[in-house]
């Protein structure tokens, strides 16, 4: 079985349980940047406080990670 079946099927097995997060519901929001291999790629991680989930993963840092939000 190669890496990308294995990546492919993970990706798909995540969106099947998790799915797209009810905005509706959140109250409560945490967001943090981490970095990725150095100072070369951050990321924009927002959640939800109450549950623990993550409701989006945004490239980059900086108030442009938040644009798809």
């Amino acid at each position: 079985m190669s890496w990308d079946l294995v990546k492919a099927l993970l990706e798909q097995a995540l969106r099947c349980r998790y799915g797209r997060p009810r905005l509706k519901d959140l109250r409560l929001l945490a967001i943090d940047e981490i970095s990725i291999g150095g100072e070369q790629h951050c990321l924009t991680v927002v959640s939800d406080l109450e549950t623990g989930a993550v409701v989006l993963v945004g490239d980059g840092k900086g108030a442009e990670a938040l644009d798809p939000f």
